[in-house]
């Protein structure tokens, strides 16, 4: 009696896991995916200081992709853009 008893614990947990990590890869959003690619200098667009930022909405170039809404470059303090 036993041994079932843990038999049917073992295998409801392993098919309470495999149900649970089935849904994982799967993303529901209501944002379209959009290409993304934007080259620019940054001494051009005056990024120099930390805490400065730049928002590009319209594309400038034939080979600016901007997503959905636009991009926005920002110089964080640690010296990361």
């Amino acid at each position: 009696m036993a041994h079932s008893i843990i038999r049917f614990v073992g295998c409801f947990f392993l098919l309470l896991t495999a149900f649970a990590l089935s849904d994982c890869d799967s993303e529901y959003t209501t944002i379209p995916d959009r290409e993304v690619y934007l080259r620019r200098d940054i001494d051009v667009i005056k990024l120099n200081a930390p805490g400065t930022y730049k928002s590009f909405t319209k594309a400038e170039l034939t080979s600016d992709r901007l997503g959905f809404g636009g991009l926005m470059v920002v110089h964080a303090f640690n010296g990361e853009y």
